[in-house]
């Protein structure tokens, strides 16, 4: 099983949002629900932590689907949303007892994200979430403008 989220940062205002996903019975990952937004740098590793164990609830629960997340935003498309904000992607695998977190590539023409940045993936076991998971926000931030502009 796994648990999946995305961090949000927007460009300009650096604002932090999250989008809950889970996986399928057919294996595709979905949104739960809307974008959760305006959330403080000091609550986010709990909160990362909290909406991993929902993902994991919804995994392979197949339910109705939710509205496309992005066209509730003030940015109404994915494009746009992704145009003005950077990307940090958490999954947690249960039966491994790890967490992966990783900075994508984003592609210039498209907008979109793609392959993990070389050296910006990390992956820490259960018992290191809590010492580790600061800093290595704290240097994918640090990072972002470079290699997701």
């Amino acid at each position: 099983m796994k648990g999946l989220l995305n961090i949000y940062i927007e460009k300009n205002t650096k604002d932090i949002s999250i989008l809950i996903l889970h996986v399928t019975s057919i294996g595709f990952s979905r949104s739960i629900g809307s974008i959760i937004e305006n959330i403080d740098i000091k609550s986010l590793k709990e909160r990362v932590f909290r909406y991993l164990m929902l993902s994991l609830e919804n995994y392979k629960y197949d339910k109705e689907e939710f509205a496309d997340p992005f066209k509730k935003t003030k940015y109404k498309t994915w494009n746009r949303f992704f145009n003005m904000h950077y990307l940090i992607e958490v999954i947690y695998r249960e039966e491994l007892k790890e967490y992966e977190i990783a900075m994508p590539e984003r592609d210039r023409t498209t907008k979109s994200f793609g392959n993990t940045v070389s050296g910006f993936e990390f992956k820490i076991k259960k018992e290191d979430f809590d010492s580790q998971f600061d800093g290595i926000i704290k240097k994918i931030l640090d990072n972002l403008e470079k290699y997701q502009s």
